[in-house]
């Protein structure tokens, strides 16, 4: 996790959203509190708290193509500042009285103006970090929003022993502009390609863009279909918790706050672990797992009586929702493309909002029908089972990224000690490498001869090599070449034939790279830095071939 906050641009996006989080679930609190107070109508309590979600589901792809059609940073800059007209204006409707429906729609608005932040958060990421940094940046941001479910409502609480809930909103208010802030100095630029459309390829085409994508991605639909599974867990987790505390533990709101503590509690643990898991080449396997461990906890809550066995159910709960949301992200982030990631996951905030609300909704008919323990573990136990249809998919994922790590492996290691790509991220050398050759020449073997079309990139892994001009029908030898030195990338940036010969001294091994994909990684990577570019520069003014 250390890596991931090295980088300066993860660090201002991880407290943008520490900052947001909190004050949102601080503002939750208190909207939920101050509707009671002004109606004693648990229906109105009810409606604020649809209200706040229902946006999701309706609005969510249409925040995925703002996330994608616009730069991410001014996105992200710009939702927060909406939001904080937004609070104020709740604030006022709070201390003047206004009527509650009033602030049911303004808490709707604030909702509907925070879709496409978290679309722009997830499409940022990979350019931001990188690949290696990935899931460490992915696990750091769960640890940051476990904390805010916790301190959030903590903080919220305690104003409105001391102040009321118009100063709650106001001060949600201040941290969407801190958030703001930290948005606004981000320097990484980042945008999708909604913004390059074809003759017809408006908004509504747009929209359905990130349904597509998930359509056509058997393992997207594997992974979203995880995140889907755990949301719906969630959902119904958020009636069978007080269900739990009022008819087994007789207790009351004191038991629910500490078996959503639980929950936070397990979530800081499971990111402690998944960062782990994201390195194994058994990510499929994790996140079945993970499902199963989300799962089968709530199964046997009707069974408890002990508040410590019910806590420590709900713990182990809260570790798996948070592995498997990790690694599909990750993953999700590995799999489609950025251009559309954007979209993507604003159809996937869709779909799983609107489980949420489907599992909210579906435990107490299945209470009805069923009772209480039979219910629990019909819903949950159905989860896995669903989880386990996708088993074959998920191995040939591993056993497929097993194989293309062993076959790429030793040419990415090359590659990470070459300092030209010193700062190139992890998918822009994972390109190089499947674009790659390993050639083993013999003493006085020519590589590239003088005259010849440029076509390819060698990176020298063992051995040495002899660099020979000839001008006005002398050849001379102009430099040597060892181990990690490249060449060829003169001709191929000019377009132009070899203007040296690079001739092997001893028994050698060089790398052969693919020319066009060399200038396509260069070229069309955001997070390749101006030091790769500006290393091709050097070599063009001192040696080339």
């Amino acid at each position: 996790m250390r890596s991931a906050l090295r980088t300066r641009d993860y660090r201002f996006i991880l407290a943008a959203s520490a900052t947001s989080q909190t004050g949102d679930w601080l503002y939750n609190v208190a909207l939920i509190v101050w509707a009671y107070e002004v109606t004693h109508s648990t229906a109105w309590v009810a409606a604020v708290t649809i209200a706040r979600l229902v946006p999701y589901p309706l609005l969510g792809p249409l925040g995925g193509v703002i996330a994608d059609r616009f730069d991410r940073r001014r996105v992200l800059v710009a939702s927060d500042l909406a939001r904080v007209v937004v609070m104020l204006a709740l604030a006022g409707v709070a201390a003047g009285g206004g009527p509650v429906g009033l602030a049911a729609g303004l808490a709707a608005l604030a909702s509907a103006l925070g879709t496409a932040y978290r679309p722009a958060v997830v499409g940022m990421l990979p350019d931001v970090v990188g690949e290696e940094d990935l899931v460490a940046a992915n696990a750091t941001e769960s640890i940051v929003e476990n904390l805010s479910v916790v301190v959030g409502p903590m903080i919220g609480a305690a104003m409105l022993v001391v102040a009321s809930p118009a100063l709650a909103f106001g001060v949600n208010a201040l941290t969407f502009l801190v958030s703001a802030l930290c948005a606004a100095a981000i320097r990484t630029r980042s945008r999708g390609d909604a913004t390059h459309r074809r003759a017809g390829d408006g908004w509504l085409r747009q929209l359905v863009r990130g349904f597509e994508e998930l359509g056509r991605s058997r393992d997207a639909r594997v992974f979203s279909g995880f995140l889907v599974g755990t949301s719906f867990v969630y959902g119904a987790q958020t009636v069978m918790l007080v269900l739990v505390a009022a008819q087994q533990l007789a207790g009351g709101a004191d038991e629910v706050g500490i078996f959503y503590a639980a929950l936070g509690v397990g979530g800081i643990a499971g990111a402690v672990v998944v960062t782990r898991l994201g390195e194994s080449a058994r990510a499929g396997v994790a996140m079945l797992v993970g499902l199963t461990v989300t799962a089968v906890p709530m199964a046997v809550l009707g069974l408890t009586e002990g508040a410590t066995t019910a806590f420590a159910l709900v713990l182990v709960s809260g570790i798996g929702v948070v592995v498997v949301d990790v690694l599909c992200l990750t993953q999700l982030q590995r799999t489609v493309p950025g251009a559309v990631l954007g979209r993507v996951w604003g159809a996937i905030d869709a779909l799983t909002v609107l489980a949420m609300i489907i599992g909210s909704l579906v435990v107490g008919p299945a209470i009805d029908a069923l009772g209480t323990d039979a219910a629990f573990a019909v819903l949950m136990l159905a989860v896995p089972a669903l989880g386990l249809l996708t088993t074959r998919r998920l191995l040939a994922a591993d056993r497929e990224a097993a194989a293309l790590l062993e076959r790429i492996g030793p040419v990415l290691d090359l590659l990470e000690t070459v300092d030209l790509f010193e700062q190139a991220s992890r998918p822009v050398l994972e390109q190089l490498a499947l674009a790659s050759v390993r050639e083993e020449l013999p003493i006085g073997a020519d590589v590239v001869s003088q005259g010849d079309p440029a076509e390819d990139f060698y990176v020298i892994e063992w051995g040495r090599f002899d660099v020979y001009r000839t001008d006005d029908g002398e050849t001379q030898r102009v430099g040597t070449l060892g181990l990690g030195d490249w060449f060829g990338e003169v001709g191929l940036i000019h377009n132009a034939p070899r203007n040296a010969t690079v001739r092997a001294r001893w028994p050698s091994t060089v790398w052969r790279i693919d020319g066009a994909e060399l200038l396509a990684a260069v070229n069309g990577a955001p997070a390749v830095s101006a030091r790769l570019l500006e290393g091709i520069t050097t070599r063009l003014a001192t040696q080339g071939s």
